[in-house]
């Protein structure tokens, strides 16, 4: 299929591969990923990206993926991340020394995951307007995620509605399937060795949402 933007092609490239994670949520991971590095990699040149991490500080889901970065993908190494620490601290000590409440939802990283998130979204939305989007999807093995599917659900036509609920039914009764054989298998009587189940507790984990029942 051919795609008509970078956001379509990041999600064409993903469906086309192997697994069962959210494409959306790899996607989302991909981008983050490569605002850091392209962000930490020129660092004192790129002051507007530097400023809005800043500004926000960091949460604890990013300062782990900082970390993570500047320890063993990253090539940079820790330099870029000592030095944005080096700025931010003392900011963050005057406001601490302002007595001002320090916001739980200002990490830049997040908002930028939001909106980032959201055209994905709207990308998928467009994409399964058409039958070559939706074929592709059926065939792919991976699964769009409870959290991305129900904000799919609720901008989407009733007919596409009704297609994208039928094949997320088959595609999480198949994982379903799959988390049972596992638990099967744990029972003393069973003789059967791990195979494809193993995981399955594992990919479920990444696609249950906050869904509220």
């Amino acid at each position: 299929m051919k795609a008509n933007h970078v956001a379509e092609s990041t999600l064409v490239e993903l469906l086309n591969k192997p697994g069962l994670d959210c494409p959306i949520c790899s996607a989302l991971s991909l981008s983050t990923k490569s605002w850091l590095e392209a962000t930490l990699s020129n660092l004192m040149h790129n002051f507007e990206s530097r400023g809005k991490l800043l500004r926000g500080g960091l949460c604890t889901a990013h300062k782990k993926l900082l970390i993570e970065l500047a320890t063993s993908e990253f090539n940079v190494g820790a330099l870029s991340l000592s030095m944005l620490l080096d700025e931010m601290l003392p900011v963050q000590l005057r406001t601490l020394e302002k007595r001002k409440v320090i916001s739980g939802k200002s990490c830049y990283l997040c908002e930028f995951e939001r909106q980032t998130s959201q055209r994905y979204v709207d990308t998928f939305k467009e994409f399964f307007n058409l039958l070559e989007g939706k074929k592709l999807y059926e065939n792919s093995e991976h699964i769009i995620c409870i959290d991305h599917s129900a904000k799919l659900l609720s901008s989407m036509k009733a007919k596409t509605r009704e297609w994208f609920l039928e094949v997320q039914n088959v595609k999480f009764t198949a994982l379903h399937q799959l988390l049972k054989n596992y638990m099967k298998k744990h029972d003393h009587r069973s003789k059967e060795p791990f195979g494809e189940e193993r995981d399955s507790w594992k990919t479920l984990a990444k696609l249950i949402g906050e869904l509220k029942t």
